[in-house]
């Protein structure tokens, strides 16, 4: 199904070169979809902006730095980037799935909470020793 892109993917549906497995999440910034690459052969996530805020400068700035800075970055917590892309009215980014659990599904289990901040503080923490390194020092950072 090549039909015109929405902000509500179903299943099937392809956008550029990926094909819509699954709804996986939604906030304000958009939504995000479990999808595939028959070119790779491999499952990918796509965050979607809403056609809304696809083409409000300000939003679609910070959403393509988003994935500029997060493309540049190699960290075990900083999700991967495979891609960022637009058609007709919406912008996407493609990005290696991460496998695991909501926090709505895990009930707030306080260790969980804890566990996962201390890899956001890991990663944060990370980030701001690294930030004034040229990115081509970043990458022996990581190593």
């Amino acid at each position: 199904n090549h039909a015109s892109p929405s902000h509500n993917m179903i299943t099937g549906e392809r956008l550029g070169p990926y094909e819509i497995v699954a709804l996986v999440g939604e906030g304000g910034m958009g939504r995000v979809y479990r999808a595939r690459d028959p070119r790779l052969g491999r499952d990918v996530a796509i965050k979607v902006l809403p056609p809304g805020l696809g083409f409000v400068a300000n939003v679609r700035e910070r959403f393509m730095r988003e994935a500029q800075t997060a493309a540049q970055l190699a960290h075990p917590n900083i999700v991967p980037i495979y891609g960022v892309e637009e058609r007709d009215t919406l912008v996407w980014i493609a990005m290696a799935v991460v496998e695991g659990e909501t926090l709505t599904r895990l009930n707030y289990d306080p260790l969980f909470v804890v566990i996962a901040l201390m890899y956001v503080g890991s990663a944060l923490c990370w980030f701001l020793i690294n930030c004034n390194q040229p990115l081509q020092d970043r990458e022996k950072l990581a190593a």
